[in-house]
C-alpha cells in the first residue's frame, strides 16, 4: 500500500493539541457563532456542514451531528434524515461551484 503523503498536513500535525477532556472540536464549533473562521457552509436543525481545515482532498465537507454519538445508528431518524439531506445539499453545491 502507498503512503498517502499530504505536506499542508503538516501544520495539524505537528501543533498544539487540546488536552484530553476538553470539549472536543466539533463541540467548539458547534457552539461558536463565527461560522467563516470555522469554515461552516451550511447549518440545520440536528447538523452543521463544515471544510475539513487540513484535507487529504480539496473540497472535504464534513457533516457533523449537533447531538455527540459513537456510531450514526444512535442518532434519530429526524437526525440521520438530516444529515443525508445536508450531504446531498452541499455536495451538489460544491460541484457548481468547482464547475465554474
Amino acid at each position: 500500500m502507498e503512503a498517502l503523503h499530504a505536506p499542508w498536513r503538516i501544520d495539524y500535525i505537528l501543533g498544539p493539541k487540546s488536552p484530553p477532556g476538553d470539549a472536543s472540536i466539533f463541540t467548539e464549533i458547534a457552539q461558536s457563532n463565527d461560522d467563516e473562521a470555522n469554515y461552516v457552509i451550511a447549518r440545520s436543525r440536528h447538523c452543521f456542514a463544515v471544510l475539513n481545515t487540513y484535507p487529504y482532498n480539496g473540497g472535504h465537507v464534513l457533516i457533523v451531528p449537533y447531538q455527540q454519538a459513537p456510531d450514526f445508528d444512535d442518532l434519530t431518524d429526524e437526525e440521520n434524515l438530516d444529515a443525508n439531506y445536508q450531504r446531498a445539499s452541499n455536495g451538489a453545491r460544491l460541484l457548481e461551484l468547482c464547475q465554474s
